[in-house]
């Protein structure tokens, strides 16, 4: 296992890596444990690749805890609005990556899955 304490920087794997068609297919939990079985420190799930995040985050979570690896998550989603402040929706996302934040933290709640793929979307149709 590669540490930084041994000077040597750990190895993520973006799930994005292996296409957007086949993660969705299988999953980023599928595709994270592969990565972890190839040797990886961890992961990097992206927020616009689950298609159920209730159910996906935790078992995410879970599984890179039992394997006592690393994860980032990022999202495709802008941090400012467009009057240049900051949107507190986009930091209410999945918490401190035990992925199961409370779904309304100090009055911030997270996009609901219609939410998400109705942005998802109208991005796509944007692209042309």
């Amino acid at each position: 296992m590669r540490t930084e304490a041994h000077g040597v920087t750990p190895v993520l794997i973006s799930l994005s890596a292996f296409g957007a068609s086949e993660v969705r297919r299988h999953g980023q939990l599928w595709f994270s444990e592969l990565s972890l079985a190839a040797g990886a420190d961890g992961v990097e799930v992206r927020s616009e690749l689950l298609t159920d995040p209730e159910r996906e985050l935790p078992a995410i979570a879970s599984a890179l805890r039992a394997a006592s690896k690393r994860a980032v998550y990022s999202s495709a989603e802008g941090l400012w609005r467009a009057d240049g402040e900051l949107d507190p929706r986009a930091v209410a996302g999945p918490g401190d990556l035990g992925f199961g934040g409370e779904a309304d933290r100090g009055g911030l709640r997270q996009e609901g899955k219609q939410e998400r793929e109705e942005k998802r979307d109208s991005r796509d149709e944007d692209r042309g």
